[in-house]
């Protein structure tokens, strides 16, 4: 019988909470959202009644634009994040940061009782091992190095550990590939610590919906 129970911790590091930063604030949720036209770089919407020509970054009646363009609006709405269609019946879910890639991914542990996956950040190739007990994707200096990210722009942090406290970097990763699951804008941060792996945290996973059985987990989109 599946279950949403938590994943076995992959043991690598010990469990960590990183803030960082507010999420968008928006005035309020938007009841109903209608493509009324197109202008280019911008969208005709009628937001609970209202017209509205928005472009992307604009803000009104809690509803924020993401992207325009001649086929689509993305837009989100409370942190979630959704796409509108001309002539569509109403909007897709887009998941927060959801691209492409396959409907759901299944991982069996190892015999380190790891659930090892390849992974892609920014389209580079590395090793991952998906452990739910870590608040956030998280990777040595090392590894952000080959990986040709520039941690120095992130913010600096520190993370308590039960070994001490971590120097580290919170950034942002434009895209990263789980198997066949692939999210845009992936908080993550840099550890000066010794992992031998991506350890792909809840900044991912919290995105999927995850079921555990007999020694496997499944990630499945929520939509």
């Amino acid at each position: 019988m599946k279950s949403s129970k938590r994943i076995p911790r992959a043991g690598l590091l010990p469990c960590f909470t990183l803030a960082l930063g507010a999420a968008w604030a928006l005035p309020g949720a938007a009841q109903s959202v209608a493509w009324a036209g197109g202008m280019g770089d911008r969208a005709l919407l009628v937001i609970d009644g209202r017209a509205q020509v928005m472009g992307a970054g604009s803000v009104a009646g809690g509803v924020r634009v993401l992207r325009v363009s001649a086929s689509a609006v993305d837009y989100e709405v409370d942190g979630m994040r959704l796409r509108l269609s001309p002539g569509a019946s109403g909007p897709v879910v887009l998941g927060e940061g959801v691209s492409g890639g396959s409907a759901s991914l299944v991982l069996r542990a190892g015999a380190d009782q790891l659930y090892h996956v390849d992974c892609k950040v920014n389209g580079r190739a590395t090793a991952g091992v998906v452990d739910s007990g870590a608040s956030q994707v998280s990777m040595s200096l090392a590894r952000a190095a080959a990986l040709g990210i520039d941690y120095s722009r992130g913010r600096p942090t520190s993370i308590q550990t039960a070994n001490g406290s971590v120097r580290g970097w919170a950034i942002r990763l434009e895209r990263l590939a789980v198997g066949s699951l692939e999210l845009r804008d992936v908080d993550a941060v840099v550890l000066d610590a010794d992992l031998p792996h991506l350890l792909v945290g809840n900044s991912f996973l919290r995105r999927f919906r995850v079921t555990s059985q007999d020694g496997q987990i499944t990630l499945a989109r929520s939509n």
